[in-house]
């Protein structure tokens, strides 16, 4: 009985770790591609907007996991929307080690560089609102509070949702740097596996499931991601296919946003059927429908 708790908690941690890092990397692609690489095109809002994004995947989610673990950096490059840092990893166990941490530093470290943020603005605990079990009713939460708008933090926040998502995962060049390792070591990469599997076997059984809070650490970083993503993806649409008409400036976009909060969702509170949850999330509300309106104006075009 007690190797089977142990076999389910290391096969629940690795189909929540593998989840959250494919999950990840396709929303952050299709961002990226889709969003991202055009805000050149948006002046100043872009340089703004996308340097901030470059620096924290380079240095925060490689440069200082690779530091941290070992290896040496050799180059390093933060060009506006790309970025690059060249690490020198050891042909060891070590380095195996090093390169798994920092290829896939983005997609666990800035999601919770941004769960500190938000534990810093609303006065939580950064260990409690981590270890809290419901995810749903936990990020649900964060959501609404962001959207809120009650304070400058929360603005702070979106900002913060909007700079950190597009570079919040390993990006193609990242994965190939992993399974590059992996194809010229495959022995290491074999011992690597054998070893984590003991470590996590032996953890759980001498009564410290790393297993479980290496699912729980995932699982935040994924739902902590997504609220994320949802702020990102609705503003950097309305910057992006925004830029070329007139009303929809970065100024009148904060302010259709606070409009939305104090005019039109409590206009229609009672007598529009959504307006009841969209009340709870002003924020989002004001985005959507910025964003609907820009879909129809360049549909007319």
């Amino acid at each position: 009985m007690v190797a089977n708790s142990v076999l389910q908690s290391i096969g629940a941690f690795a189909l929540i770790f593998a989840f959250a890092i494919v999950a990840q990397h396709v929303l952050m692609v299709f961002m990226y591609r889709g969003l991202f690489t055009r805000l050149k095109e948006v002046k100043l809002v872009g340089a703004v907007l996308g340097w901030p994004t470059v620096l924290l995947h380079e240095i925060v989610g490689h440069m200082i996991p690779a530091l941290l673990s070992g290896s040496n950096i050799i180059g390093l490059d933060l060009r506006e929307e790309k970025g690059q840092v060249a690490v020198k990893y050891e042909k060891s166990i070590f380095g195996g080690v090093s390169v798994l941490i920092a290829g896939l530093g983005p997609t666990f470290v800035l999601p919770l560089l941004f769960v500190v943020a938000y534990c810093a603005a609303s006065g939580q605990g950064i260990i409690s609102f981590i270890t809290e079990p419901s995810l749903s009713a936990k990020y649900a939460g964060m959501l609404s509070d962001i959207s809120s708008l009650d304070n400058v933090w929360d603005f702070l926040l979106v900002i913060a949702a909007i700079v950190i998502a597009p570079g919040a995962a390993s990006s193609a060049g990242d994965m190939r740097s992993i399974v590059g390792f992996m194809r010229e070591s495959p022995l290491i990469a074999l011992v690597m596996g054998m070893v984590a599997f003991f470590v996590l076997y032996a953890s759980y059984d001498g009564g410290l499931p790393l297993s479980d809070y290496g699912s729980m650490i995932a699982a935040n970083a994924v739902c902590a991601f997504l609220v994320m993503y949802i702020i990102a993806l609705l503003s950097l649409y309305i910057i992006v296919e925004g830029s070329n008409l007139y009303a929809f400036s970065m100024p009148t976009l904060v302010c259709g946003i606070i409009a939305s909060k104090y005019l039109i969702v409590p206009a229609v509170k009672g007598t529009v059927p959504l307006a009841g949850v969209l009340s709870g999330y002003p924020l989002l509300a004001g985005l959507g429908a910025a964003c609907l309106v820009v879909f129809l104006v360049r549909l007319k075009k």
